[in-house]
């Protein structure tokens, strides 16, 4: 996802800090907010967003961003542009490309510390996102919003659950394969 995008999305519910922002991505996706603040500083300079900075009583000053109507308008545009189908880079794929090369344990561990993030962004998604397009989390949610919000949890969700059933079968297939069968020799 365009963290440029996310960001014009997140601040067309109403204004935001930083702070705010970083807490509305749900994982694997929340950027960090080092990362966050770099991108707003660039959308504040291109004139899509702007920043005003609030008093607290007993706290330092904050800064508030909001969407201009140059923001608005670009993220529409973005909107209304085709989305193109772009193919992952999945590392795992690389690796199990030359697994060969590497021990049948190594390959199936890897697998399996795959198959635990996996699992942990299933239950996230489950436990988080769920429950806060439901409960309505950010306050501005129309039905409309939550609509497109499930749509997006429940295709995310989708994929990660075909992913864990495809890593448990080939901890299945590797772990069963008899390499004394195998005709050829490792260079």
């Amino acid at each position: 996802m365009s963290l440029r995008y996310g960001l014009l999305g997140f601040l067309s519910y109403g204004p935001k800090t930083g702070y705010d922002l970083s807490k509305m991505f749900f994982e694997p996706l929340r950027p960090s907010l080092s990362q966050i603040y770099r991108k707003l500083n660039v959308l504040n300079e291109d004139g899509l967003i702007e920043c005003e900075r609030v008093d607290q009583a007993k706290l330092p000053y904050k800064n508030v961003f909001s969407i201009t109507d140059k923001g608005r308008a670009e993220l529409t545009r973005w909107l209304n542009e085709p989305t193109e189908f772009v193919v992952p880079r999945e590392t795992l794929l690389v690796k199990l490309w030359y697994g060969s090369r590497a021990s049948k344990k190594d390959m199936v561990n890897n697998i399996k510390k795959y198959n635990k993030k996996l699992k942990n962004a299933v239950e996230k998604y489950k436990s988080m996102a769920k429950p806060a397009i439901e409960s309505d989390l950010w306050g501005s949610a129309a039905p409309l919003d939550k609509l497109y919000w499930t749509l997006v949890v429940d295709r995310t969700l989708a994929q990660y659950e075909a992913l864990l059933e495809w890593t448990e079968s080939a901890i299945k297939t590797i772990s069963t394969f008899d390499e004394s069968t195998d005709s050829q020799k490792r260079q």
